[in-house]
């Protein structure tokens, strides 16, 4: 019988083929639940809500990463929408409790809306924007 926790057979020989086969059934049930952090670490807003929404308070890690920033408009009717506790969309806000926490937090509410970055590479498109 395959061990997998130290990852050999309990006789200590090669794996029979039902030995292999459990192995193989293991590494995709594992790659399964790897896919979508990988989805959200790269950005993917579908995989990022489907996770908040499955875990409720689900711990964010480095894989799942999820921030907010500010963004001012001068448009007071966008604005008004943005802000609105009760407009929230899971595509375009992921989490709705870290997005409430988000307009609870918002430094000016009269100019400046919340936006959800999800993964590292919204970070990075974030971050150069600033810095133009």
């Amino acid at each position: 019988v395959w061990d997998a926790a130290s990852g050999s057979s309990a006789g200590g020989g090669i794996p029979n083929a039902q030995e292999a086969q459990l192995i193989c059934m293991e590494l995709a049930r594992r790659m399964e639940e790897l896919y979508p952090v990988l989805g959200r670490a790269a950005g993917d807003r579908q995989s990022a809500a489907m996770a908040a929404a499955q875990g409720g308070g689900m711990r964010w890690s480095a894989g799942n990463f999820l921030a907010y920033s500010y963004s001012f408009s001068a448009n007071l009717q966008a604005l008004a929408q943005a802000n609105n506790p009760q407009a929230f969309n899971p595509m375009q806000h992921v989490d709705q409790m870290k997005w409430l926490q988000a307009l609870q937090a918002n430094p000016d509410p009269n100019s400046c809306y919340p936006e959800a970055m999800v993964g590292l590479p919204a970070l990075e498109q974030r971050l150069q924007q600033q810095q133009k």
